[in-house]
């Protein structure tokens, strides 16, 4: 590709623009546009300060794009910033500073050696040990929801059940978990597709209190360690080549989010999508075992996550 200005028509534009209200209410016309007229196209930014990038539609190619190591997650050398303290960063330069170092970001060594340490706390046991929990707030919802007569699947099901969830397992107490979710839609809004990087300065403010929270909330655990992932994740900090103070809040901050935006969604999305199909919820209800295949579908069918980016290291043909 030739140097110089990147010139966009609005054929360009018009053919995937995930700005657009039509696509944010329904995307699919515009995947299957590009999937038959362009499966390599040049387009807009999800951000801006970046003049365009590559839109990959075919899953072949996107599989080979994800297993290939010459693309990453970070267009910059280095994926840790050490051991980044509020007290000597500007807010801005602590969320920039964090995110690099999210399991969502790192790029391999950094996020292979994460990965491993995260996954220690991450025990069949305790996820098992989650479900009567699990179950029991699951139930009290519905029931209320019951009594009043309607439900809002997303607002009175799906927020409460996964924020109260995350939260026990991360050992966020009760009064600190309405903050948590207000911050986790803040930054959840920062790395989803924008025009405008306005929204970077209320990220960086939930960075400086999310940081200085989960500072207070670890000190505190240190002085009595429970079954909670916190207290396990300090276990992996104190070991040897375990994970910084900065890389504990990080992920902390990072399973907060994944683990309760992704699940809000899916949950949102699979009920929307039965409701457009009562033959496949009568077919669910007749047969609970085909849950698990049914969550699978849910997930492939109308994914909480569409999109990923990378940065291609070098020329590479697709």
């Amino acid at each position: 590709m030739a140097a110089g200005p990147i010139v966009f028509s609005m054929g360009m534009v018009k053919m995937f623009n995930f700005f657009l209200p039509e696509f944010r209410q329904n995307p699919y016309p515009f995947y299957q546009r590009l999937r038959e007229s362009d499966p390599v196209h040049w387009g807009i930014s999800f951000e801006p300060g970046i003049a365009g990038m590559w839109h990959i539609a075919r899953y072949s190619d996107i599989l080979q794009i994800l297993r290939d190591q010459r693309f990453t997650h970070q267009a910059q050398a280095g994926n840790s910033a050490g051991d980044t303290s509020p007290d000597f960063i500007d807010p801005l330069q602590l969320y920039f500073s964090l995110s690099r170092q999210s399991l969502l970001f790192a790029d391999p060594p950094a996020h292979t050696r994460l990965r491993a340490l995260v996954s220690r706390a991450f025990t069949p046991r305790m996820i098992e040990g989650l479900r009567p929990r699990v179950e029991a707030t699951a139930s009290a919802l519905l029931q209320a929801g019951q009594k009043r007569g309607n439900l809002d699947v997303v607002n009175e099901y799906a927020l409460p059940l996964t924020i109260t969830i995350i939260a026990e397992m991360l050992g966020v107490p009760p009064e600190g978990r309405a903050q948590l979710t207000s911050w986790a839609g803040v930054l959840i809004r920062a790395v989803d597709c924008k025009q405008s990087p306005d929204i970077y300065a209320s990220a960086a403010q939930v960075a400086m209190e999310i940081y200085a929270y989960f500072t207070e909330l670890l000190a505190r655990r240190r002085q009595a360690l429970g079954p909670d992932l916190l207290s396990q994740l300090l276990v992996a900090h104190d070991q040897e080549d375990g994970l910084s103070e900065a890389e504990l809040i990080v992920t902390a901050t990072t399973l907060l989010i994944a683990g309760h935006e992704t699940t809000v969604n899916l949950i949102g999305n699979g009920t929307f999508a039965l409701l457009r199909h009562p033959e496949q919820l009568t077919l669910l209800r007749q047969r609970p075992d085909l849950m698990p295949p049914a969550i699978e579908e849910f997930l492939r069918f109308e994914a909480s996550s569409q999109m990923a980016s990378r940065y291609a290291t070098e020329d590479i043909q697709v």
